[in-house]
């Protein structure tokens, strides 16, 4: 079981499109999850602080989405598989649909 940390850095607030994408996400696949939104801060220090957080909450791997991007809902565990099996250190994925 993995313990896997999602981040959402925005500039703004996140859109209504994006909160339904993310209710929709397989959270109940035996992996346990961190979830964490940062408003009004820059992407980079966001994600500096994202990895911060991670590191000291001992997660296994750390996600970053896109507050504009709609996923499909077995994202992040097909990221996580795609990792594991190819033994990579980064995985990135398609963005398939912009709000």
């Amino acid at each position: 079981m993995a313990k896997i940390m999602v981040c959402v850095p925005t500039l703004d607030s996140v859109s209504a499109s994006f909160h339904a994408s993310q209710m929709q996400l397989r959270w109940n696949d035996g992996n346990r999850y961190g979830y964490s939104v940062k408003s009004n801060s820059l992407t980079y220090n966001a994600r500096n602080e994202f990895a911060l957080d991670a590191v000291n909450g001992k997660y296994d791997y750390l996600v970053f989405l896109d507050s504009d991007i709609v996923m499909e809902p077995d994202t992040v565990i097909r990221l996580v598989e795609d990792i594991e099996q190819s033994g990579a250190d980064l995985v990135t994925g398609i963005y398939f649909k912009r709000r």
